[in-house]
């Protein structure tokens, strides 16, 4: 069994992961497709791609890792995606959301907002709702 602070330096690393590839492809392609990502107990990370926007894609891909969990190959999983959102001032913002799955500890939602600007992504605030990670985003991107 995993004490709390092991789950969420699991939950941390699996974020940390999920976040740069999303990044990593929307300064590459200035968008991404839904993925999922499991943490083995060995540490590995295994990202598991879409193929495909299909807006049901993401239930689809939530629900292949969490069998994977529910089987015992991953202690913890992510679902990456692509997501308006409403922000604090009332507008809607584009961002990077991840939905963070541990084996020992409570579900946490995670996101980054971001603007295109030109050929630019501006990377806005960072923030969680169900859970105590800390979350710090980059600034800007080419």
């Amino acid at each position: 069994m995993l004490s709390v602070m092991d789950a969420r330096r699991d939950l941390e690393l699996l974020l940390d992961h999920a976040v740069e590839l999303a990044l990593d492809m929307l300064r590459t392609c200035g968008a991404f497709l839904p993925y999922g990502a499991g943490l083995r107990d060995d540490g590995t990370i295994e990202s598991l791609g879409s193929g495909d926007a299909d807006r049901s894609l993401i239930e689809r891909v939530r629900s292949r890792v969490q069998q994977r969990m529910a089987r015992g190959e991953f202690r913890a999983i992510a679902v990456i995606y692509d997501a308006d959102i409403d922000v604090e001032d009332g507008s809607n913002t584009e961002a990077v959301a991840v939905e963070l799955e541990h084996v020992e500890a409570p579900p946490v939602m995670a996101f980054l907002t971001y603007e295109r600007s030109g050929g630019d992504i501006v990377f806005g605030r960072a923030f969680t709702e169900g859970g105590p990670l800390p979350l710090s985003g980059p600034t800007s991107s080419s």
